[in-house]
């Protein structure tokens, strides 16, 4: 039986194709069909091999039947590729290193929030005093809260207005010896050039 570089270089010559048309009908580089017409591989994909059926006849598929092994390895390589490459459903335990533990002190913790009841205090206010109501708006009311009465709110709004504060000090500071060092220096210049 021919190998296939033979049935190949004899199907090529009987249709009068040269190795650039073959690549360009198969949709492979020019070094692949030299390497079919001497013999060091063989096509493997089947687009390919349905391309050179088409343009050489079906001895060209005939041919490559004793491959056919080939293509089992490479599906056995690509089932191989996916368990390799699989990520494993499985529970990872997270160990808490002096690191995290460092940063879980830093951490803000989650505060237990207590429900507060307005209504008695409401109640009692409702009675001493006469309101009128709303009618312009009523539903937005119903779902405001006065965060006066929050503590977590209240404490978040000065936390944030001190941070704030002594981050400006902190630049005003360090903006007025700038300015003060450049005065000096500006002043020497002057006291030199004169």
């Amino acid at each position: 039986m021919k190998s296939f570089h033979q049935i190949f270089n004899e199907l090529k010559k009987d249709r009068g194709l040269s190795n650039k048309q073959i690549a360009s009908f198969t949709g492979v580089k020019l070094k692949e069909v030299k390497q079919w017409e001497s013999g060091t591989s063989f096509p493997i994909e089947t687009k390919v091999v349905d391309a050179l059926e088409g343009l050489l006849g079906t001895e060209i598929s005939e041919s490559l039947e004793g491959y056919s092994s080939q293509s089992k390895i490479n599906s056995q390589v690509k089932t191989a590729e996916d368990d390799i490459f699989k990520v494993k459903n499985e529970k990872i335990d997270v160990t808490n290193t002096k690191i995290d533990k460092l940063r879980n002190l830093f951490q803000k913790q989650p505060q237990n929030t207590t429900e507060y009841e307005f209504d008695n205090e409401i109640e009692h206010i409702a009675d001493d005093y006469y309101f009128e109501e709303d009618t312009a708006a009523p539903e937005q009311n119903v779902l405001e809260k006065p965060y006066i009465y929050d503590e977590n709110q209240i404490g978040f709004y000065f936390s944030r207005n001190l941070k704030t504060l002594g981050l400006l000090s902190i630049l005003g500071v360090i903006i007025f010896s700038f300015f003060q060092l450049f005065w000096d220096s500006f002043n020497l210049f002057l006291d030199n050039l004169l």
